[in-house]
């Protein structure tokens, strides 16, 4: 292969790699400036897109597949359709969980799902935020708002949850159970061995 073609595709790598920089930076810019949120699947198609012209460059020339046994490119393909097989039936169980439950829909959020409707003998409600900050209001509203109450009751509460844990069993072994020994186990003490029976007493 002639080197001017392999310097003429690393310097389109180069610059499809400043294109992807410049893409990213591009949108916040776009969004800073003129205070549009542009969709999410935006960013994603122009990086893959991206992407995936810099991997068909350097697997056919830098990996070589444009001049190898063509079989070489039929198994490469298949392994990508395997791998696009997974990550296609993936994303459609993301996409569609709430067609069954719609808490689930939308991405995973830290200390649970908001968007819950939870039954109280007021009558339904939707959880707002995530499922800790939502009990963890409702539970201040209850004490009246006031936090020291609150760490206290959540102190005791932990407490009272660690309670009920068992002491541990003395570190003896018996026929049913067997114990790990603490402690230095003598192996390392330098005690003089005793004399053979037969050994000569020296003068």
């Amino acid at each position: 292969m002639p080197l001017l073609t392999l310097r003429a595709v690393l310097a389109v790598l180069l610059v499809l790699t400043g294109l992807t920089v410049f893409a990213a930076v591009g949108e916040q810019w776009v969004m800073n400036t003129f205070d549009v949120t542009l969709p999410g699947w935006v960013n994603l198609v122009v990086a893959l897109s991206i992407a995936t012209v810099k991997g068909v460059l350097v697997l056919a020339y830098f990996m070589q597949l444009k001049y190898d046994n063509p079989i070489n490119t039929c198994v490469f393909l298949f392994c990508m359709l395997g791998f696009f097989l997974f990550l296609g039936f993936t994303a459609i169980d993301l996409g569609n969980r709430d067609l069954v439950y719609s808490y689930k829909s939308g991405e995973i959020q830290k200390g649970g799902m908001g968007g819950l409707v939870r039954q109280t003998s007021a009558g339904t409600e939707t959880v707002q935020g995530n499922m800790t900050s939502y009990v963890r209001t409702k539970m201040i509203e209850k004490m009246g708002g006031d936090m020291k109450a609150f760490s206290e009751a959540e102190a005791a509460a932990h407490a009272k949850s660690h309670a009920k844990h068992k002491e541990h069993a003395p570190e003896v072994s018996s026929a049913g159970m067997s114990r790990p020994r603490s402690g230095l186990s003598g192996a390392l003490e330098t005690a003089e061995s005793p004399a053979p029976a037969d050994a000569k007493p020296s003068h």
